[in-house]
């Protein structure tokens, strides 16, 4: 089966919701991976398996949104 690509507006969830501005500005500082798939001429994609090695590499970081979830979810069980 193909992999699936994500478009911009299904991406930004993955990261916060960031405005457009912040987002690419996130892409230039290094903190968002940058597209690896050119859907069309002003068209950005990115691979299911960009974000999920992204997504994994913020977790076992412990930083970014993906840390943040882990953690929240992590204390909410325990405090059951």
């Amino acid at each position: 089966m193909p992999e699936r690509i994500f478009r911009l507006v299904e991406v930004k969830p993955f990261y916060g919701n960031p405005s457009n501005s912040t987002f690419y500005d996130r892409i230039k500082r290094g903190l968002i991976p940058a597209p690896d798939v050119e859907l069309g001429p002003q068209t950005p994609g990115w691979t299911e398996g960009l974000i999920e090695r992204d997504q994994a590499a913020k977790r076992a970081a412990g930083r970014g949104l993906a840390g943040q979830f882990t953690k929240i979810r992590t204390d909410a069980t325990e405090a059951r």
